[in-house]
């Protein structure tokens, strides 16, 4: 079950090269004098960008998550599986807050699945934003 958690998060890694490739081309046309600025090109742009910057904490988040429940996996394999330990590891690390400690896999891996769902609302509105802006600007609306 934690193998199969942990390759499920890997997939919030897809969703943040596209994420990224968005972020990185609204940043381009609020920096480069390549790209005429608009009434709607410059404030969609900020917003993309600022969605994308949500979106690549939430990306970090996921794919911690996934580091670490690969390595539980990887513990359980190996027969050295110590929960208490891997929790006060985190807790010492304040990546987790107290009460997250002691929590069954499942139901960890539940706040970690919605933080890969928010992750995919985050790109997903980010690309909305961007086909918004870009046939404001297309319809000469902005």
């Amino acid at each position: 079950m934690l193998a199969a958690a942990a390759d499920l998060l890997d997939q919030g890694q897809i969703v943040n090269r596209l994420s990224l490739a968005v972020t990185a081309i609204a940043i381009a046309v609020l920096l480069l004098p390549v790209f005429p600025a608009s009434q709607a090109t410059v404030p969609t742009a900020i917003v993309v960008a600022l969605i994308g910057l949500v979106e690549i904490y939430l990306a970090s988040r996921v794919n911690l998550n996934a580091t670490l429940l690969r390595r539980l996996a990887d513990d359980a394999t190996a027969d050295r599986l110590d929960v208490a330990a891997f929790d006060s590891a985190l807790l010492a690390l304040r990546l987790t807050p107290s009460g997250g400690a002691g929590q069954p896999i499942a139901r960890r891996f539940a706040g970690t699945r919605r933080l890969l769902i928010w992750q995919g609302v985050a790109a997903v509105a980010q690309v909305a934003v961007a086909i918004v802006g870009g046939a404001a600007v297309f319809l000469g609306l902005g």
